[in-house]
């Protein structure tokens, strides 16, 4: 079922993550589930959650591991690369030398819709900021 295909995303992503020793867990959340649930994985990798509203990223402070950062517009996935690294670098967060493991789902804004998993790497984290 979909359910279980969305834990499976969630597990790969923090197993990954630690993996390749990521510097974070760029989870691009709707309902904020997808980060939930990736913190019941407990990744040693922090999960740096972003959500579409206000009031679902607040949601995310009590989660395990869970970093609210900040909130996103919905667009297109290659912009919402950009938008996290953008708010994490802005806030001072972000290590340019990554690499970060990212999540996001398509259609974006779907809940639920967490398909993909993304690896950013320094020369990607470079595109993307220039």
């Amino acid at each position: 079922s979909t359910q279980s295909t969305w834990d499976v995303i969630q597990a790969t992503a923090t197993r990954l993550a630690d993996d390749i020793n990521a510097k974070g867990i760029l989870a691009l959340t709707s309902s904020g589930q997808s980060a939930i649930r990736m913190s019941r994985y407990r990744p040693k990798t922090p999960i740096l959650a972003f959500a579409h509203e206000k009031k679902t990223l607040n949601s995310l402070c009590m989660g395990w591991g869970i970093e609210p950062i900040d909130t996103i517009k919905e667009g297109q996935a290659s912009k919402m690369f950009y938008k996290m690294l953008k708010a994490l670098d802005k806030k001072g967060l972000l290590d340019k030398k990554g690499p970060y493991v990212a999540t996001v789902g398509y259609p974006v804004g779907m809940p639920g819709s967490t398909n993909t998993i993304k690896i950013l790497n320094e020369s990607e984290i470079e595109y993307y900021l220039n």
